[in-house]
């Protein structure tokens, strides 16, 4: 029976060969860390400065106005600023960077306790629908009553929606739409060639 075709390759000084792959990758290692490093950083800029300038779907104008008249800012996913100051970045390896919420960070309540801030930032991000219990419409109401007062009795605030059942959040995905910029992917592709040509020689 015909033997298979078979095609022998053979390397001199196959140690030495080795050995200048093991160099290769401990070189491309550290050029990929640099790259991580500035990429992760740009993404998690890139993030919060497109927060930073209200680049996500505007709050209602009634939102917006309990907001001012709580002394926040009327621009959408910034209150406290603690949703910007949980997005993070870490290089994991010189191949795998993350930008995202910080997994452990928490949002203090004003009346004490915590919340788990990961959760409210992935339902801000996807969007959500929180159902309305009796006890969050009394406090409701009890809340708009009293900034009804500071504002004077504003017009705007007899539209308090306290027969609603279900409140809609809209999605903003302030990370997802940084990542699915085209834009931005050809960013950081030039980092990654940028420093491939400083530290290799190669470029595009």
């Amino acid at each position: 029976m015909a033997q298979a075709p078979k095609i022998k390759i053979q390397f001199n000084g196959f140690d030495e060969f080795q050995l200048y792959l093991a160099a290769m990758h401990g070189e491309l290692g550290r050029i990929s860390e640099r790259a991580m490093k500035k990429a992760t950083l740009m993404a998690m800029t890139e993030i919060t400065d497109r927060i930073r300038g209200g680049r996500y779907k505007k709050l209602s104008p009634l939102t917006a106005f309990l907001k001012n008249l709580e002394g926040y800012s009327s621009t959408p996913l910034i209150r406290r600023g603690a949703l910007l100051r949980s997005i993070t970045r870490e290089v994991v390896t010189p191949y795998k960077g993350v930008v995202g919420v910080n997994k452990n960070a928490t949002w203090r309540k004003k009346g004490g306790g915590t919340v788990d801030l990961g959760s409210i930032a992935l339902g801000l991000h996807e969007g959500m629908r929180i159902r309305i219990t009796e006890k969050m419409r009394i406090a409701f109401i009890r809340k708009m009553g009293a900034l009804r007062a500071k504002a004077g009795g504003a017009s705007m605030l007899s539209r308090r929606g306290s027969k609603k059942n279900i409140i809609r959040i809209p999605p903003r995905p302030f990370i997802k739409e940084v990542f699915d910029d085209p834009a931005f992917i050809v960013k950081v592709e030039d980092i990654f060639w940028a420093e491939m040509t400083k530290g290799l020689g190669i470029s595009r």
